[in-house]
């Protein structure tokens, strides 16, 4: 079954649509996870990775 068969072709597009749609569900998890996007990219909040501070 190499990619030029039909099967071949069906099977990488329906791998495709497969990454396409854990790639979506991720992208979705950090909007819902309010994340900040600026020019594309995800920003990182101040308090994210900030270090506490020792008493």
């Amino acid at each position: 079954m190499g990619r030029g068969t039909p099967h071949g072709r069906l099977f990488e597009a329906v791998k495709s649509a497969a990454v396409e749609w854990v790639l979506r569900e991720a992208l979705l998890a950090l909007i819902r996870a309010v994340a900040t996007f600026e020019a594309g990219k995800i920003v990182e909040r101040p308090d994210e990775h900030s270090q506490p501070e020792a008493a």
